[in-house]
């Protein structure tokens, strides 16, 4: 196991992650990541790793009922909207 790499930021932002990683978790170009701030450090992962993370977090808090009541009203389209004027 690799436990420690080292990567540079460019003048532009950008991180080369090692070819290491990106082949033992499947990076191929284009995939879409997750950058969070957790504080005391910054965590990449793939959006699949992310995605899959959720399953379950918010099972029976009743989130599914109020999201297909707000798609049916027609509530989440006006957020959309709204945020874009704010923006």
């Amino acid at each position: 196991m690799i436990d420690r790499m080292e990567a540079r930021v460019s003048t532009r932002g950008r991180v080369t992650i090692p070819i290491e990683l990106r082949r033992k978790y499947s990076m191929k170009p284009g995939i879409r990541l997750i950058v969070r701030d957790e504080g005391d450090k910054i965590a990449i992962i793939t959006l699949p790793q992310y995605v899959h993370s959720l399953r379950g977090k918010y099972q029976g808090s009743g989130m599914m009922e109020r999201l297909r009541e707000e798609r049916q009203s027609g509530e989440i389209l006006d957020n959309r909207i709204e945020l874009h004027r704010i923006q």
